[in-house]
């Protein structure tokens, strides 16, 4: 048993590995592709920084500056959010569809469409609940460390 849970780790490592090699692509980091991702399918109210944080898990300083940096390349506007002045509102741009039609994530999605469709509502029960064993893993050891979530 676990010479086939190394192997499944293994080629988890490698999916990982081609993924966010690709991720690289068009002047684009994972974290940023991820932003647009997350930005095109948002709704208006969900489309904050903070809600970025919120959703993938990570800091508002992170997002933050992963934002910024989508900004600077004319991928991101952020705009007023009438009645919040702290707040403010990501739309993207067409420059930022346009690069969306590039995503990497489409090498993923060809190569799971290979799949039948039985092998693939199996491939998806498998990733969630091994997603939620590390999820739940990672908890443990931050609130073991004393940082909680």
């Amino acid at each position: 048993m676990s010479d086939i849970r190394n192997s499944v780790a293994e080629l988890f490592d490698k999916v990982e590995r081609l993924l966010h090699n690709l991720a690289f692509a068009s002047g684009l980091n994972p974290a940023q592709w991820s932003a647009l991702r997350y930005l095109s399918g948002a709704e208006d109210g969900a489309r904050t920084v903070t809600a970025f944080a919120r959703h993938h898990r990570t800091t508002k300083p992170a997002a933050s500056k992963t934002i910024d940096a989508l900004v600077r390349k004319a991928l991101v506007r952020k705009l007023s959010i009438p009645g919040d002045r702290r707040a403010q509102r990501l739309d993207l741009t067409g420059k930022a569809q346009k690069r969306l039609t590039q995503d990497p994530r489409h090498l993923l999605r060809k190569a799971v469409g290979t799949l039948g469709r039985n092998e693939m509502a199996a491939l998806a029960r498998s990733l969630e609940t091994v997603a939620d064993g590390i999820d739940a893993g990672a908890g443990r050891a931050r609130k073991a460390n004393g940082r909680g979530r």
